[in-house]
């Protein structure tokens, strides 16, 4: 039986005229069942760390097509590309501590708002909380990272009195997908900044809250560069947030 286990086979007691025997061959047949469900465990977890890192390359890389095609010198292009990934790796750690299961929405915004000091203290949430998907977790982050970032530059969060509020809520029934699919609104509205104007020209960040925000939720964005605050909002289904009770975790092994 020992020589089996070795080899990494499954095996079955032996039972003898020794009782004592009868325990031992009991004990390794167990031993043997629980090394071959720790083994299933560990290929298992292997090949969705090798799913989720690929997934993470491939936006670190698209991250860094991006930059450069609007970075004009290398320091601006490293200064971009180290605090991005500076968001992205808070969004995984969190996954991470979650195995990654999920994320709620309300951790998410204050993991990223608290990137940004003392002024996280300004922003305000509202809306039932829910746990986002680990897809969802990361793509909203680097939203959040490029909205915050925007407004403690030139925003809302620039000056000692300007707030930044964060909604979410379902759209209304009539608003739901031609599939019948929920909506849900996500909304960013500054107040109390400087009067806003709408920049001339399309830089990597307005890419990402426009155009990667619509595309990672599958929906549509509006930016509105109101002289009072800057109002973003994106609706999407809510399937593109919320993660389902069917959505796997990695497993959890403990050597």
């Amino acid at each position: 039986m020992a020589e089996r286990i070795g080899k990494g086979e499954i095996v079955s007691p032996v039972m003898t005229k020794i009782t004592e025997a009868n325990q031992v061959a009991i004990a390794l047949s167990n031993a043997s069942f629980d090394r071959s469900q720790a083994e299933d465990r560990i290929h298992l977890m292997l090949r969705e760390l090798v799913h989720r890192t690929k997934n993470i390359l491939t936006l670190v890389q698209a991250m860094m097509r991006q930059v450069a095609r609007h970075g004009t010198t290398m320091e601006d292009f490293q200064k971009a590309i180290g605090s991005r990934l500076q968001g992205l790796s808070k969004s995984i750690e969190a996954l991470a501590q979650e195995q990654w299961t999920g994320v709620s929405i309300r951790r998410v915004v204050t993991i990223h708002m608290s990137t940004f000091g003392d002024v996280a203290e300004r922003v305000e949430m509202d809306g039932t909380d829910f746990v986002m998907k680990a897809e969802a977790v990361q793509n909203l982050g680097l939203v959040l990272h490029e909205l915050a970032t925007n407004s403690v530059k030139y925003g809302a969060l620039s000056v000692p009195g300007g707030k930044v509020k964060i909604v979410w809520a379902d759209a209304p029934v009539e608003a739901e997908t031609a599939a019948g699919e929920r909506l849900l609104t996500l909304l960013w509205e500054e107040r109390g900044g400087p009067p806003v104007i709408a920049p001339d020209r399309a830089g990597f960040g307005t890419t990402i809250i426009q155009r990667h925000a619509a595309a990672a939720f599958s929906g549509s964005v509006d930016v509105d560069f109101r002289p009072e605050g800057l109002r973003w909002t994106l609706t999407a289904p809510r399937s593109a947030f919320q993660r389902q009770d069917g959505d796997e975790a990695l497993p959890d092994y403990d050597l």
